[in-house]
């Protein structure tokens, strides 16, 4: 899945599951010889943002269950140029939707990264569940993620949904332009991996 913030300031390609990519041990998309990539489009910060994630790539610590891994890559315009350093603050629901907000377990399922010297990132974590809007409108599940350069400006908030989420587009309960469900550069397809 590849990405791409305002007018070409940040592109990034995420994936799931077995490496896309010989000996990267990532599962990036290739970006091959030259430009591939497409613009990244922003969604909704949503009301359940906490400032001050752990620094930590295993969000679901001590939570039982089938393991996700998250891997992307950021760059620059070009789509070539790494992006190392950059900050990447990730939060979501737990298996049954609910968002953990205070106590000893506000910061279960957040966290934050920093890209490495080929602008990657790696998180370990589960699937989020669906969550109810009032009484009949349901949100799909989904993965919020938000971008910082060097400098610390945030350059991308966004969300990453699951390919197969009956809620998707206008079943969503938060609709465009809040919410952007629809768009299928940011569907996931987890590919079962080694180990499961």
């Amino acid at each position: 899945r590849v990405l791409r913030v305002g007018a070409g300031l940040l592109v990034g390609a995420f994936g799931c599951g077995k490496s896309a990519v010989a000996g990267s041990g990532y599962g990036a998309v290739p970006l091959g010889d030259g430009p591939a990539c497409a613009p990244s489009t922003p969604d909704a910060l949503g009301p359940f943002y906490l400032h001050g994630a752990p620094r930590e790539a295993v969000l679901a610590q001590g939570v039982h269950g089938p393991r996700i891994h998250l891997r992307g890559i950021i760059v620059g315009d070009d789509c070539v140029s790494a992006r190392a350093g950059y900050g990447v603050d990730v939060w979501h629901a737990d298996a049954e939707g609910a968002y953990h907000m205070d106590g000893e377990q506000a910061f279960l399922y957040r966290g934050l990264l920093q890209t490495d010297a080929d602008g990657r990132f790696e998180i370990e974590t589960i699937r989020p569940g669906n969550y109810a809007l009032g009484r009949s409108a349901m949100r799909p599940a989904h993965y919020h993620f938000r971008i910082y350069a060097t400098d610390g400006a945030e350059v991308l908030t966004t969300q990453f949904y699951f390919a197969d989420d009956p809620y998707l587009a206008a079943e969503d309960g938060c609709q465009q332009p809040t919410c952007n469900s629809h768009d299928p550069a940011r569907h996931l397809s987890p590919e079962v991996g080694d180990g499961g």
